[in-house]
């Protein structure tokens, strides 16, 4: 772009010049604010991600930080909660929105043995998932939102 903003000085095409010179201003205008949004919109992502988790040990059901919960964990989660883990289904029936992960416009149902990820909202009935991943291990938090 400076060889042609040069090359039109040089030639005394000085209109041409100016409209090279306002393009690339633009053009580097339009780069910041393409790069704000998707900060921000990466920042919303991290900020969904539920940071405690129902989980049923030893026949008790308590909130435990998300750091807390570690794979084979029984994770409950009812209507309009984030599910906090990858895992399969162990128990319950519901529909689940994850739109956030996989894109889906509809909500998926999920019954015993299906899959969940992490960062899906719950709609229906109560989950109760056997967590595989936790974290940054999940499907959610390995994705480049996180990096």
């Amino acid at each position: 772009m400076s060889i042609a903003i040069l090359a039109a000085a040089a030639i005394a095409e000085i209109f041409t010049a100016l409209v090279v010179t306002a393009f690339v201003l633009v053009a580097e205008e339009l780069e910041h604010l393409t790069v704000a949004r998707g900060r921000s919109a990466i920042r919303d992502l991290v900020d969904f991600v539920p940071k405690t988790a129902k989980v049923r040990r030893d026949d008790q059901i308590l909130t435990l930080p998300l750091e807390q919960v570690v794979a084979g964990d029984l994770v409950l989660v009812s209507p309009g909660e984030k599910v906090p883990v990858d895992g399969a289904v162990a128990s319950g029936h519901s529909y689940v929105d994850q739109s956030r992960i996989t894109g889906e416009s509809m909500p998926a149902e999920k019954a015993e043995g299906a899959p969940a990820f992490a960062g899906s909202i719950n709609q229906m009935g109560v989950l109760e998932i056997r967590g595989e991943r936790v974290g940054r291990d999940t499907s959610y938090g390995s994705s480049p939102s996180w990096w």
